[in-house]
Formats: C-alpha cells, structure tokens, sequence
C-alpha cells in the first residue's frame, strides 16, 4: 500500500514541476494561464476561487519584499508549487524508507 502511496507523491511531485514550468514560461500571466497551471498541477482549486484571487489581485500593492497585482499571484504561485514539490518528495522518500 505505501508503494501506491508513495508513487502517487511522486507523480504529484512531478505534476507541480510541470506546472512550475509552465508557469515559468508565461511571458505574461493570464487569468487563463492560471487556471491551465492549476490544471497541471493537479490542485482542487475550485474555478470561483481562482477567479476571486484574479480579481482581487489588482488591489494587492507591492511592497519592498513581494510584488503586486498579477505578478503577487506568481509569486505565490510559484512558491506554492515549490513548497509542494519538496513536502511531496520528501514524504514520498520516508514511506520508501519504511
């Protein structure tokens, strides 16, 4: 059972990069753009709440540490996916330790 478990981390694992990819490669981040990466990604997110984050995106200021408006929800994006790569990856490689 944890080998099913632990190829599933993996290939999520292997989902966020290629949504960090795809994202990456967005000279100019879209609504739809977003919506494409979480599809990649494979996240749960439902679509009112993508299009919630989006629209409120234009109040969001940037400050001396993060960007603002539409550049905030890369920025966020981004480092969600690689927060989630790593936590994927690590746990994947305990189960492989059991």
């Amino acid at each position: 059972m944890s080998l099913n478990i632990r190829e599933e981390l993996k290939q999520k694992a292997e989902n966020c990069r290629k949504a960090l990819k795809y994202l990456d490669g967005c000279t100019t981040l879209t609504y739809d753009n977003t919506v494409k990466a979480n599809q990649i990604a494979g996240t749960r997110i439902p679509e009112f709440e993508l299009r919630r984050v989006w629209e409120q995106s234009k109040f969001i200021l940037p400050t001396d540490t993060d960007a603002g408006g539409v550049d905030f929800v890369r920025q966020t994006m981004r480092n969600s996916l690689i927060e989630a790569i790593s936590l994927f990856e690590e746990t994947a490689q305990k189960l492989g330790e059991k």
